[in-house]
């Protein structure tokens, strides 16, 4: 998989046969696989990352997921839904809101402990509940 400079749905193909499917969700070099669950109304993220990167793979519910680059005003957003995965690249801005219950797997590049993360996140606050319910509309 190439790496992307924005956010994208990750087209990935299922290998089936009699026996079921295989859906490969990351060929990548990872140190981190996360079960997230949120509940509604969660926002999760609102940060960037300095080097690390992930892919989200939606096991049930959906979100609205918000991105742009730190030198953009416009915020892109995105209905991501079950059986969706997404990339996000390092310094890309990324927030969900979270209108259904949902699981999701995530994979980093980096490990997930506290003292890593921390080191490597940058909070920015870019979405608000309030900005969400104008988006909702249109899905």
């Amino acid at each position: 998989m190439k790496k992307k400079k924005y956010f994208v749905n990750v087209n990935i193909k299922k290998i089936s046969d009699k026996r079921g499917f295989i859906l490969p969700l990351v060929d990548l070099k990872a140190k981190s696989v996360s079960l997230i669950k949120s509940k509604i109304g969660a926002i999760r993220a609102n940060h960037y990352h300095k080097t690390d990167w992930h892919y989200i793979h939606v096991l049930k519910g959906a979100f609205i997921y918000f991105y742009k680059n730190k030198n953009e005003k416009k915020t892109h957003h995105a209905l991501v839904k079950r059986g969706d995965t997404i990339y996000t690249p390092p310094l890309l801005w990324h927030a969900t809101y979270h209108h259904k219950v949902t699981e999701m797997l995530v994979i980093s590049r980096n490990f997930r402990d506290r003292k890593t993360y921390e080191k490597d996140t940058v909070r920015v606050n870019f979405v608000k509940k309030i900005d969400v319910k104008k988006i909702l509309k249109k899905f």
